[in-house]
């Protein structure tokens, strides 16, 4: 889709640091005064149980952006007991010092910043954990946000950004977070792709169990093998497997089964 890329002024490294400061405080206000972003606490603590993170990353965090308020919303839903605290770490390319301050004294040291220039293409490798954004990416032409993207991706870690979307692409982010919960991505081998199990693990089996109705990924061991779960798998759910069987091209095993 064309669209035209304004120039962020305050964005600009030519733009006084002071007045700069002025801006994102001035966001920060509005944040803290909606409280916008509060609806997304359930779709982020999903995202980072799928992600096995506790620790995030924002970048381009302005003087703070959301989290004093969503950090507390996170906490309320991680109440079980046994998971590690929640870490926050603010970045941004022209860090707001004084408001990140702020807001880690107000967070009660629950909020951190990072105090350096974070450039969102490059991310310093120290800075490891799940990755957002909020109101920030549309600052980038696409070809920056691309690199955004990749560079999450070349440091394995996952990213998530919130802008201001249609009614109809909340309701595909709803569903696509309830269908990955506790789920994970994988590829096979062969290029084969699917979601399984969130501990599913390299070197599981992806099998097809006759009168099963979904493939299954299997731990094999010495002596006895582990099922790991049931699995998605693209090209493998409506008895394409048999197919496969009849021309030779998979071969039937047996294993024992804790």
């Amino acid at each position: 889709m064309r669209r035209v890329q304004f120039i962020e002024i305050h964005d600009q490294p030519w733009f006084p640091s002071i007045l700069r400061d002025y801006v994102t405080d001035a966001l920060q206000f509005g944040f803290s005064r909606l409280n916008a972003y509060a609806p997304i606490a359930p779709l982020l603590h999903g995202a980072m149980d799928s992600a096995r993170s506790r620790t995030i990353v924002d970048i381009c965090s302005g003087a703070g952006g959301p989290w004093f308020e969503l950090l507390r919303k996170l906490q309320i839903l991680s109440r079980d007991g046994e998971r590690p605290a929640l870490q926050i770490w603010l970045t941004d390319k022209y860090p707001n010092l004084g408001a990140f301050q702020g807001v880690r004294a107000a967070s009660e040291n629950g909020i951190h910043f990072y105090p350096g220039s974070v450039d969102a293409m490059a991310v310093p490798v120290d800075l490891r954990g799940f990755r957002t954004m909020f109101t920030s990416f549309h600052h980038f032409p696409p070809e920056d946000a691309r690199a955004i993207l990749q560079n999450a991706v070349d440091a394995g870690e996952s990213i998530a950004e919130k802008g201001n979307l249609a009614p109809e692409a909340v309701r595909y982010a709803k569903v696509l977070e309830r269908i990955t919960r506790r789920r994970r991505f994988f590829a096979t081998r062969n290029g084969q792709i699917g979601l399984g199990p969130s501990d599913a693990r390299v070197g599981d089996r992806l099998v097809v169990v006759f009168y099963c109705p979904t493939p299954y990924l299997l731990r094999v061991g010495e002596t006895t093998s582990q099922m790991v779960g049931e699995a998605y798998v693209h090209g493998l759910m409506y008895g394409e497997a048999l197919d496969m069987f009849d021309a030779g091209q998979v071969e039937e095993m047996k294993w024992i089964v804790e």
